[in-house]
C-alpha cells in the first residue's frame, strides 16, 4: 500500500510538472506576436521615413525648382513636366501642390488671348507626369506662365502661399525641346579660351543656357572687361587684348523686336535689319556700314560691317544740334543673332589698324551656338 501511495504521489507530481511546463510553453508562445509586431512597427516606420519629405521652406523651394526644371516645351505645342515623388507633406496643416499653366497668344488683329491649361490644380500625385498641348491655332505663341506653390487650404475654401511661389515665364525666342535652367540671380556672361578658340557662355533667367564659340586671329585673346586695361571702351563687356593693349572688344545687347517682326527678317540679306539692332542704332547714336553676310540660317545671320559713332559730348561746343555731328571712331565689327536661340546679339569689334576686314569676315564664318 505504501508502495502505492508513493506510486500515487509521484504520478501527481509528474502531472503537475507536465501542466506547468505546458503552461509556460503556451506563455512563450503568446509572448512571441507582440515581439514580431513591434519589429513589423519599426519596420513600416522606417519604410514610410524613407518614402516622405517633411515640408520645409527648403524642401518646398527645392521641390518646386525640381517640377519648373522638368518642364518641356516642344515645337508642336507639347508640354509636360514631372512631378517627383514623393510630394513634400506638412505636419498638421492641409498645405497641397498647387500648379498653374497657361499660354498667351498674339491674334491676328493684334490683340491677345490666353489657354488656360492649369489653374491651381491641388490633385496631383507624386510620380506622375503631366502631358498636354497648347492651340496653336488661336495664334502666335507669345507667352508660357508655369508656376508652382504650397499654399494652406482653408475650411472655407481659401488659400494663402506658405511659401513664396516658384516660376517660370517663357517668350520668345524658345528654348524648344530643352529643359529650362531655373535661375534666380542676375543674367551672367562669362568667357573662356582654348587656343584659338574662344567660347561665351550665357545664362539668362528661365531659358536654356547658350554657348556661342568663334575664333579669334593667333596673338588675341579674350578677356574679362578690366578697367586698368588702356583704350577700353565703357560699353564693352569683354575685352579683346593683344599683348595686353586693347584692340577691341564684345558686347550683347537685346534684340529690337519681338519675334513677330523678327520673322520678317530676311537673315541673307545684305542689309542692317533695325528689327535686331535699333536698340543699338538709335539711342547710342552709332551707325553699320558695308553690311556684309558671311553666313546665315533660318533665323540667324553672321555678318560683317563698319562701325562709327558720334561725338555726344560736341553737342552744344562746336555743334548745335545732334544731326550736325558727324560719324567717327571706325571700327570694324561682326555682328550676330540668332532670334530662335538668344534674346540677344552680340558684337565683336576691332580696330581697324589691328584687325582688317578678311580676318573679321573669317571669325564671323566660325561662329556657333548651342
Amino acid at each position: 500500500m505504501k508502495n502505492k501511495k508513493r506510486i500515487s504521489v509521484i504520478m501527481a507530481v509528474c502531472v503537475l510538472l507536465t501542466a506547468f511546463f505546458m503552461a509556460g510553453c503556451r506563455s512563450n508562445e503568446k509572448q512571441e506576436p507582440p515581439v514580431a509586431t513591434s519589429e513589423s512597427v519599426d519596420s513600416d516606420i522606417e519604410e514610410k521615413d524613407a518614402d516622405t519629405i517633411s515640408l520645409t521652406e527648403e524642401t518646398a523651394e527645392k521641390y518646386m525648382t525640381q517640377i519648373l526644371e522638368s518642364f518641356l516645351l516642344q515645337k508642336d505645342g507639347s508640354v509636360s513636366f514631372n512631378v517627383p515623388n514623393p510630394i513634400p507633406k506638412s505636419d498638421g496643416k492641409n498645405i497641397l501642390l498647387n500648379i498653374t499653366l497657361y499660354a498667351q497668344y498674339r491674334t491676328g488683329d493684334g490683340s491677345s488671348t490666353t489657354q488656360n491649361l492649369l489653374d491651381n490644380k491641388m490633385s496631383w500625385k507624386g510620380g506622375e507626369t503631366y502631358t498636354d498641348k497648347l492651340d496653336l491655332q488661336l495664334g502666335e505663341l507669345e507667352r508660357v506662365f508655369l508656376r508652382v506653390a504650397f499654399p494652406e487650404v482653408f475650411e472655407d475654401n481659401t488659400w494663402k502661399d506658405t511659401y513664396p511661389a516658384k516660376y517660370i515665364e517663357l517668350t520668345a525666342p524658345f528654348a524648344y525641346g530643352e529643359p529650362i535652367k531655373v535661375n534666380d540671380t542676375e543674367n551672367t556672361i562669362t568667357a573662356s579660351q582654348n587656343g584659338e578658340q574662344a567660347t561665351i557662355n550665357l545664362t539668362y533667367a528661365n531659358i536654356a543656357d547658350r554657348q556661342v564659340t568663334f575664333m579669334l586671329p593667333k596673338g588675341i585673346s579674350l578677356v574679362s572687361a578690366d578697367k586698368s586695361i588702356p583704350n577700353q571702351e565703357d560699353d564693352e563687356f569683354l575685352l579683346v587684348t593683344d599683348e595686353g593693349n586693347a584692340v577691341g572688344g564684345l558686347l550683347f545687347m537685346d534684340l529690337a523686336s519681338g519675334k513677330e517682326d523678327l520673322k520678317n527678317v530676311i537673315p541673307s540679306e545684305n542689309k542692317l535689319p533695325m528689327q535686331v539692332y535699333a536698340g543699338a542704332v538709335l539711342p547710342n547714336h552709332v551707325q553699320y556700314e558695308n553690311y556684309q553676310v558671311q553666313q546665315y540660317g533660318e533665323t540667324s545671320a553672321a555678318a560683317t560691317a563698319v562701325f562709327s559713332s558720334q561725338d555726344l559730348s560736341l553737342l552744344g561746343k562746336e555743334y548745335d544740334s545732334a544731326a550736325e555731328i558727324p560719324f567717327a571712331n571706325e571700327k570694324n565689327v561682326v555682328l550676330f543673332y540668332d532670334y530662335e536661340k538668344l534674346p540677344v546679339f552680340m558684337q565683336i569689334s576691332f580696330d581697324k589698324e589691328a584687325v582688317p576686314q578678311t580676318v573679321c569676315a573669317e571669325i564671323a564664318r566660325s561662329i556657333a551656338v548651342k
